[in-house]
C-alpha cells in the first residue's frame, strides 16, 4: 500500500481523503484500501520520512496535505528494483504498472516490464510443473470430485499467467517501438 500512496503522492500532493478517493476511484480495481488502512500506511511513510505534511488552507480551515520527500521518491523508485512478492504477486504488478509512466526514462522502463515479465515466466513454468506432475498423480475414487475443482484452480492460475504475460508483451513491444 505504501508503494501506491507515494505513486498518487508523487502524480500530485493529497490529503488523506483525496488519497482514499484515487483508491476508490483507480486502485480499486486491484487494490482495495479503506481510510483507516490508509491512514495508518500515511503515519508508517511520515514515520520513515518519505512523505511529509504540508498544511493548507481549504475554505477557511487548515488541511493536511502530504507530500513525497526526496528520500520518498528515491524508496519509490527502488521499488521496481525489488523482487516480487509471492503473496500479492499480481496485485504488486497491476500497481507496478500502473505508476510506470512515472519512470522517465524509456530504457528503465524495459528493464520494469522485462523484469516483470520474466517474473510472471517463471511463477507460470512453476505451476505448468505442478500441473504435469498432477497428470501422472493417481486419485482415490471418492476424492476425484475434490481433486476435479482444486485442478480447476490450478488451470486458472496458469490461464491468468498467461494472460499477464500477454499483456506484459504488448507493453514491452510497445515501449520498445518508442525508443
Amino acid at each position: 500500500m505504501e508503494f501506491c500512496i507515494l505513486g498518487l503522492l508523487l502524480l500530485k500532493p493529497q490529503s488523506i481523503y483525496q488519497l482514499n478517493l484515487a483508491f476508490q476511484n483507480s486502485l480499486s480495481l486491484f487494490y482495495q484500501a479503506s481510510l483507516g488502512a490508509i491512514s495508518i500506511a500515511v503515519k508508517k511513510l511520515l514515520a520513515q520520512k518519505l512523505i511529509k505534511i504540508h498544511s493548507q488552507q481549504n475554505e477557511g480551515r487548515k488541511t493536511k496535505v502530504y507530500r513525497v520527500t526526496l528520500k520518498g521518491r528515491s524508496h519509490f523508485f527502488e521499488q521496481y528494483k525489488q523482487p516480487l512478492p509471492q503473496g500479492k504477486f499480481e496485485q504488486t504488478i497491476l500497481a507496478r504498472v500502473f505508476f510506470l509512466g512515472l519512470v522517465l526514462q524509456n530504457e528503465s522502463r524495459l528493464i520494469v516490464l522485462r523484469s516483470l515479465n520474466e517474473a510472471v515466466n517463471q511463477a507460470m513454468k512453476k505451476l505448468q510443473s505442478v500441473q504435469q506432475s498432477l497428470e501422472q498423480f493417481t486419485v482415490a475414487p471418492d476424492l476425484l470430485t475434490i481433486f476435479k475443482y482444486q485442478q480447476s484452480t490450478l488451470v486458472y492460475g496458469i490461464n491468468s499467467y498467461q494472460l499477464a504475460l500477454d499483456w506484459l508483451s504488448a507493453l514491452l513491444k510497445e515501449e520498445e517501438g518508442s525508443k
